[in-house]
């Protein structure tokens, strides 16, 4: 009789051993954002999208998403996982845009590195579920390095410049030949 009650139970552990995402409370998913670089006060768009097998029960029901946050690079854990004490510095909210699509914006108001954080998940990543997400927010009256194209270059005046030298050195050298 003992064998018999301790089959289940060990086919339930291994069960439990090897539970999916699908199997947690929330949704397996995916999460982009639409720049990893922005200044001060500008909006950053998040997009989720839930895993294919889900997203008809995901429709319309942005609460059923994993709790997503930013927290200062600084204020995270170096090693091991958060302890909860880490203080985020925005939450992201999610509206449904079609079946197992959500979209969200953030604005974050000092400059610093943050990291957009699923399910309070830090230094590991579990199957199904995104990793960190890095963002460097800028001062607002931060000015981009000058590149060579925008200190007033262009490649193009010289391009044409250096095709107009070569069809009028053709055509002198034939107008020469023929007269020649």
């Amino acid at each position: 009789m003992r064998k018999l009650i301790g089959l289940p139970v060990a086919l339930g552990g291994v069960l439990s051993l090897s539970a999916s995402p699908a199997a947690a409370k929330f949704w397996a998913f995916d999460l982009e954002v639409d720049r990893s670089e922005a200044l001060v006060g500008q909006p950053i768009r998040v997009h989720v999208t839930v895993a294919p097998e889900f997203a008809r029960a995901s429709a319309g029901a942005p609460a059923m998403l994993p709790p997503v946050n930013v927290y200062r690079t600084d204020d995270l854990p170096v090693s091991g996982p958060m302890s909860g004490n880490e203080r985020q510095a925005e939450q992201v909210n999610f509206t449904s845009v079609g079946d197992g699509e959500f979209r969200g914006e953030i604005v974050l108001s000092a400059p610093g590195s943050y990291q957009l954080v699923s399910m309070g998940i830090w230094n590991h990543e579990p199957a199904g579920y995104p990793a960190p997400v890095p963002l460097e927010i800028l001062p607002a009256d931060h000015d981009p390095k000058p590149t060579a194209n925008s200190a007033g270059f262009s490649p193009l005046p010289l391009g044409i410049a250096a095709a107009v030298v070569i069809v009028l050195g053709t055509l002198v050298a034939w107008t020469r030949r023929a007269s020649a």
